[in-house]
């Protein structure tokens, strides 16, 4: 193996064609791209320098020594084991899959050819190709496997600006999982929340021109404090009246969103309670009132707690 292994990617998707793209420019030779449709090879290949082959998966992984599994995750295996079965790989070659959820051992059985395994995952979002290329720059990736697969990636990732971190293979999904929620519901939570502008009659782009000056203070918030710190709104409050007319008009809108609402609002009551922000009277309330239950607990505000 030269100072850089030739690459393959096994999968021309958004991830692949970006790391595709962007090996080149640091001394990395892609010597193949894969796919089940040799258009859509083709298409990615005619974006990275060096004039790839654009073929077969079999084709693009025997020709190299660094190989980049690019697939959905339920392909990996599937990939991994017809690679075995065509005996499509060189002796010594790494082969690496950047799946979040899944440990290198679903590829494992590509030791049998005499090659290395691992599991390197970006944690990035990934819209496009041309995000894709923006963001792989200097961002961290969570790595298991064998000791030769993750020094040949973390050479590539080292390339690229990135941080290599070192994850168990028996904790990746719940590491996928703190993905998931910070990036995927997040982006639920906020079509979530520009439909409640939209029944209150705001436009999208004006919702969404009001809303993003204070989901980016949010964010710089809990990077600075800590997420718990970083909590506003009724419930760090304890307004429970607020939350009460809340839950009223919630089953009106949409049960998913009623659904929604009580199960992050409950979450929120108890991380209120374990940093004191909430005793466990108002506390108790609140959780009755989001799990459905009648309220009756006497409290300071009632000016007639008997009636």
């Amino acid at each position: 193996m030269g100072l850089t292994p030739t690459v393959a990617i096994i999968g021309p998707g958004r991830v692949g064609t970006a790391i595709g793209v962007l090996a080149p420019r640091y001394g990395y030779r892609v010597v193949g791209v894969g796919g089940r449709r040799l258009e859509t090879a083709r298409r990615a290949a005619e974006l990275i320098e060096g004039d790839p082959v654009a073929c077969d998966i079999l084709t693009a992984a025997a020709r190299a020594e660094l190989v980049l599994l690019t697939v959905s995750d339920d392909s990996i295996g599937t990939v991994a084991a017809e690679l075995v079965e065509h005996e499509a790989l060189e002796e010594g070659a790494s082969v690496v899959h950047l799946s979040g959820a899944l440990s290198s051992t679903v590829i494992a059985a590509v030791r049998q050819l005499g090659c290395y395994v691992a599991s390197a995952h970006p944690m990035q979002t990934f819209s496009n190709v041309e995000s894709a290329i923006r963001g792989l720059n200097g961002c961290y990736w969570f790595c298991e496997g064998d000791p030769e697969a993750l020094e040949t990636m973390g050479g590539l990732i080292a390339a690229l600006d990135g941080h290599v971190v070192d994850i168990s293979a028996d904790r990746k999904v719940d590491y996928h999982l703190s993905a998931v929620f910070a990036c995927n519901y997040l982006v639920v939570l906020m079509d979530v929340a520009l439909t409640m502008a939209e029944r209150a009659g705001i436009d999208r782009k004006t919702a969404w021109a009001a809303l993003s000056p204070m989901i980016g203070l949010t964010l710089s918030n809990v990077g600075e404090m800590g997420a718990r710190a970083a909590l506003s709104g009724p419930i760090r409050r304890g307004d429970y009246d607020t939350i009460v007319s809340h839950l009223a008009t919630l089953p009106s809108q949409a049960e998913a969103i009623g659904d929604l609402y009580r199960v992050l609002g409950a979450w929120a009551t108890e991380l209120c309670r374990e940093e004191g922000y909430l005793g466990d009277e108002i506390a108790d309330r609140l959780l009755a009132q989001l799990s459905g239950e009648p309220d009756q607990t006497p409290h300071v505000n009632d000016p007639n707690p008997e009636a």
